[in-house]
């Protein structure tokens, strides 16, 4: 007898801790819902969410891709480091409008394509990891032409919903 999806899942390391994360498939997943509620009990002031990437599009996956737009403030990055204690959160910062992110980050170009819009309270995956190719600024790393060719997923796939708010 073969594991449901609902059984399977992969390790992943959440605050410096590994803990195994039941795949998730889309915005309906009972999984998905309980992280999300977590994410949004916190206080996010002016701070837009978006959700992005596999999840969204559902595709069977462990990690939910959020992007905080708003301008920046003394609790923006307080509120990052806390949502990545509170799942599996792979969270990213955008600087600008909610118009111009919509327009200007959508994700339906290819997504073997690189960009640079985005900024993570880290640098790296794991402390003995090679580092993201960026660079601190201030308490944020921006990061530098992430090339997706590198991760196979993504040369099967293609995101093709527009980024949604949630909250």
């Amino acid at each position: 007898m073969t594991e449901s999806s609902e059984e399977q899942g992969e390790w992943m390391r959440i605050d410096n801790k590994f803990f195994f994360i039941k795949y998730m498939k889309g915005t309906n997943d009972k999984n998905y819902k309980r992280y999300i509620k977590k994410l949004l009990n916190l206080d996010w002031k002016h701070y837009k969410l978006y959700l992005i990437g596999g999840i969204l599009e559902g595709w069977e996956t462990i990690d939910i891709d959020i992007i905080i737009i708003g301008e920046k403030d003394k609790y923006l990055v307080p509120l990052m480091k806390k949502a990545r204690t509170l799942g599996p959160f792979d969270i990213s910062y955008s600087p600008g409008d909610h118009k111009s992110m919509i327009e200007n980050i959508y994700f339906t170009v290819s997504p073997l394509k690189s960009f640079s819009f985005r900024a993570k309270t880290y640098d790296r995956l794991c402390y003995k990891c090679k580092p993201f190719n960026g660079e601190w600024i201030d308490d944020l790393y921006w990061t530098k032409n992430i090339d997706f060719t590198i991760r196979e997923k993504y040369k099967t796939k293609k995101n093709t919903k527009k980024p949604l708010l949630i909250n």
